[in-house]
């Protein structure tokens, strides 16, 4: 380390503090010009042992800032509209979600059939089917034994006429 740091000296002297701009208008105020908030080690002080509270000098001026109405305006202007964009989701886009959202459960549970109320017609389905493979079994049978009739009498009719 250097001796420098060890004997409690800064490594650097920081650079002096700009002069604040004047006032809009190009004038002071007829006040004479502004002396550094603080001294630093030699710069802006006057006599005694440098870093001493004795040393330092301080100022009593507060620097006026200058204020533009049209630049707030400005700011202000996007603060505004995202305000009402917000507001307009809020009260306009948030119950059309929900109205959409009700639509889709409706339309979701409108296809939809309990299992209880389907069971009476399955059964009559089921029993519809089955009396008409009946009627086919008899409408089968009954064709069975004709072919089988026809086929007797066939044997017996003359060669020139044929059954039917």
């Amino acid at each position: 380390m250097s001796p420098t740091i060890l004997q409690g000296n800064p490594a650097a002297p920081s650079p002096p503090i700009p002069p604040l701009p004047g006032r809009p208008g190009g004038s002071t105020g007829g006040a004479a010009p502004e002396a550094p908030a603080v001294g630093i080690e030699g710069q802006g002080t006057t006599g005694g042992a440098p870093g001493t509270p004795a040393n330092r000098t301080t100022s009593t001026e507060v620097p006026s800032i200058p204020f533009d109405p049209n630049l707030a305006l400005q700011q202000a202007t996007p603060i505004i509209g995202m305000s009402l964009a917000m507001v307009v989701v809020i009260f306009i886009g948030f119950p059309l979600t929900l109205a959409y959202t009700r639509r889709l459960a409706r339309r979701a549970t409108a296809g939809t059939v309990q299992a209880g109320d389907l069971q009476p017609q399955l059964r009559q389905l089921q029993e519809s089917v089955d009396a008409m493979a009946i009627e086919l079994e008899r409408i089968s049978e009954a064709q069975r034994f004709q072919a089988k009739l026809m086929a007797e009498r066939g044997m017996s009719l003359p060669e020139g006429r044929s059954p039917g």
